[in-house]
């Protein structure tokens, strides 16, 4: 058997020596027993101490090196005789027969198994015993034991072997546990209505009184049996003998008269009577019914008055008065109303229940659709247009500056119409007109506005036009913002007078006539202011010079 090494565990030692007083250090080679031999066997653990190694054993081995298995036999632990074979730390009994177990301690139960057929098992030490039930035997208690091996029943019976006991089918006749008994078949009195029993094997017999019959005598014989009783009789049955009860109509001792019913029953209306069984009929002529024919018939319940018509009833005949606008046998025809009727205009006549109507075509009404439907009574014109009516239509006359179906568009009348020099034109109702910008005028602001048209100067002054305004140009012996102040006239001096001065040429001032006669004005004044300047100066000499002299 091979060996497992075991697991070595090193001590490593060093040491530092002084040696002949000369410092070293001394290394001491150690070799570890554990990791160069592995000496411990069967996965012992191995010690190295230095001096030598230890092993320890795992559980089942010992010796030095664990090379021995402990001998767990050693003990004798296998008991009622086993024999033991060693393991590795533990050990296995082979038990002799009857006992189990680690050590065969245990008895075995051999009646676990159940071997006892039909009987209690008991255990016994490496076996077991049946304690069988009645009626069964052997080992296992598995055979039945045959009550009938001893033939128990007499007379020809059949034995059935039971479980301990047995039966026995007896012959007819015999009876008892063993069918030893003879049954007197007459004690439980079979036969009826007065019959002599006699006893006999497996069986009786039975003498019947008169009129009775059967095994038992049980049957009272039939005298009906052969319909001695006619016509639907009722036969009752006696002893020996029977009665007829006849139907209505019938008379008899079997019933075989026939009674005449028509003797009390009258038939009126010529009816004719037809005698029955127990009954009378009568045949009544047609249009009579009843059982007597006393009744008319409604033939009215038959014949149907259609679409409210009324049912008149006669002698195997009816009549209908129909409603007005229906005729025929039933009612059943809607007299043609239209007829009579004319729907004109390409109307269709629509017949009706005693009436008909006009379906007229459209644009028409009235009862024979003679009426053109006024389609302008709506007014359906707009804007002051004249309708003018149709057939199934109107036409609108538009004034003028609107048109449309309705003329219900103003008519744009800017579309044909241009206004010139960036003006704007507004529609109105046959109808435009041009918004013009400031600086033109006329129907299509095709004119540039003129403000010397209307101007006011005066005085035979020209007017001079300045963007939209101007201004006035007045003659040298007016002045004014129109020209319309006349120039004043200096007065003269007494003596020379002083060359006048020269008149102003007017002075142009654009786009203000007023500035222009301001000027003017202002030079005359100028001029007359020197002009009497030099007259006083002239004065104040001479009133000088005469003062002097």
């Amino acid at each position: 058997m091979a060996q497992d090494r075991g697991t070595c565990i090193a001590v490593f030692v060093s040491a530092t020596v002084i040696l002949l007083g000369v410092l070293g250090t001394i290394i001491l080679v150690w070799m570890d027993d554990c990791a160069s031999f592995e000496p411990c066997h069967n996965n012992a653990t191995c010690r190295d101490d230095f001096v030598k190694f230890h092993c320890n054993c795992t559980p089942g081995w010992a010796g030095t090196t664990c090379e021995d298995n402990i001998d767990d036999c050693e003990s004798t632990p296998c008991k009622r005789e086993g024999i033991c074979s060693d393991g590795i730390n533990d050990f296995s009994c082979q038990c002799p027969a009857g006992f189990s177990g680690k050590t065969c301690n245990v008895d075995v139960d051999e009646c676990l198994s159940n071997p006892c057929v039909n009987g209690q098992c008991v255990d016994l030490e490496n076996g077991f015993g049946c304690e069988c039930l009645p009626g069964y035997q052997f080992e296992l208690c598995q055979g039945e034991i045959d009550e009938c091996k001893t033939e128990p029943c007499e007379n020809g019976a059949i034995c059935d072997d039971k479980i301990n006991d047995f039966d026995c089918s007896c012959d007819p006749g015999w009876s008892g546990k063993t069918c030893s008994m003879n049954i007197d078949e007459c004690a439980s009195l079979p036969c009826l209505n007065g019959a002599e029993c006699r006893d006999q094997l497996n069986s009786y017999k039975c003498f019947c009184q008169l009129g009775y019959a059967g095994i038992h005598c049980e049957i009272d014989i039939d005298e009906c049996k052969s319909n001695p009783c006619n016509n639907g009789a009722t036969c009752s049955d006696g002893i020996n003998s029977f009665t007829c009860s006849c139907a209505d109509g019938f008379d008899g001792d079997v019933c075989d008269i026939d009674i005449d019913d028509c003797l009390d029953h009258e038939c009126l209306n010529s009816g004719t009577c037809v005698d029955g069984i127990a009954s009378a009929s009568c045949v009544c002529v047609e249009g009579w019914t009843g059982d007597n024919c006393e009744i008319d018939i409604d033939e009215c319940l038959v014949h149907e008055c259609l679409n409210g018509g009324t049912c008149t009833d006669g002698i195997a005949s009816a009549s209908c008065t129909c409603v007005e606008g229906w005729t025929g046998d039933n009612c059943e025809i809607n007299i043609d109303d239209c007829v009579d009727v004319e729907c004109l205009n390409g109307g269709t006549c629509i017949d009706g229940i005693a009436s008909a109507s006009c379906a007229c075509v459209d644009g028409w009404t009235g009862d024979n659709c003679d009426i053109n439907i006024d389609e302008c009574a709506s007014q359906p014109c707009l804007n002051e247009a004249e309708c003018v009516d149709g057939i199934n239509k109107f036409t609108c006359a538009c004034v003028a500056g609107y048109a449309g179906s309705l003329c219900e568009v103003d008519v744009d009348d800017c579309v044909d119409h241009e206004c010139l020099n960036g003006g704007t034109c507004t529609d109105g109702v046959d109808s435009y007109a041009c918004g013009c910008k400031e600086e033109f005028e006329g129907e299509f602001c095709e004119k540039e506005v003129d403000p010397c048209e209307a101007h006011e100067c005066q005085n035979g002054a020209e007017c001079v036009k300045a963007g939209l305004d101007y201004t006035c140009d007045c003659t040298s012996d007016f002045e004014g913002g129109f020209c319309e102040d006349a120039v004043p006239t200096p007065t003269p001096a007494p003596t020379s007078a002083p060359t006048p001065a020269p008149t102003p040429e007017p002075v142009a001032v654009e786009g203000n006539v007023t500035a222009n006669a301001n000027a003017t004005g202002n030079a005359i004044e100028d001029s007359v202011e020197e002009e009497v300047e030099a007259i006083v100066a002239v004065d104040s000499a001479s009133e000088s010079e005469g003062v002097e002299d």
